[in-house]
């Protein structure tokens, strides 16, 4: 497996030119990716973040194949739907984090973020900006 071929590939993907942009983009500091590349473990990261955003991993390891896999509807036509699978940068880092977790802290983390939208939802007012809790 040509790791250079991967990792120039992913920035094709990515639409980036520098490594640090591509380490933003899969979610970790520029000085993490370079570590990574020099013991040659950050492929594995961007297949992960290739996999998650839709493209197709074949191609990314290969070259073989289209970048993304294509989606076929019911009038005969095929489209690409390029906005499959992507996330804000701190939503990636909040999957990470999550996925990194031991499933007893991902379980405790879950009714956290639960309980927590359920009063938001209940105390929140709605307008533009940061809303605040509602006055009695």
């Amino acid at each position: 497996m040509n790791k250079d071929a991967i990792t120039e590939r992913a920035k094709v993907a990515a639409k980036v030119k520098k490594d640090s942009e591509l380490a933003e983009i899969i979610g970790i500091s520029a000085p993490d990716f370079s570590n990574r590349k020099k013991r040659g473990t950050h492929e594995t990261l961007i297949i992960e973040w290739a996999a998650r955003s839709g493209y197709n991993v074949n191609w990314l390891l290969t070259g073989d194949g289209e970048m993304r896999p294509s989606q076929a509807f019911g009038n005969g036509q095929v489209k690409e739907d390029p906005g499959r699978y992507r996330f804000s940068t701190e939503h990636q880092h909040l999957i990470d984090i999550f996925e990194a977790s031991h499933p007893e802290i991902q379980k405790c983390a879950l009714r956290m973020l639960e309980e927590s939208a359920k009063e938001s939802r209940e105390n929140v007012g709605g307008g533009s900006g940061c809303a605040g809790k509602k006055s009695a």
